[in-house]
């Protein structure tokens, strides 16, 4: 866990920044949803002073953009505030 709602947890930075240093690959993970992976990223990046990109992370809804079959179907896209899940789901 990088990241407590907000904050940054203790030595995350640190712990990122050696992986990169050391050229030992990583993701993140998060079964959060309601951002598109690039502001996402940006986001953290920022907050955690270390440069992210979205090919090092996976949210819970990541895996559906390679799902060509469904672009022109009828999804029920669930949860989030007000309408950021859909607007997410329409990218």
């Amino acid at each position: 866990m990088l990241v407590r709602s907000n904050d940054p947890i203790p030595r995350a930075r640190e712990a990122l920044t050696y992986l990169q240093r050391q050229q030992i690959p990583f993701i993140l993970l998060t079964n959060g949803g309601g951002k598109h992976e690039e502001e996402r990223v940006k986001d953290l990046s920022e907050r955690l002073e270390v440069p992210l990109d979205t090919s090092m992370f996976v949210q819970s809804h990541t895996p559906f953009a390679d799902m060509d079959e469904y672009k022109d179907k009828t999804v029920l896209v669930a949860g989030g505030d007000e309408d950021k899940c859909q607007r997410v789901a329409q990218r």
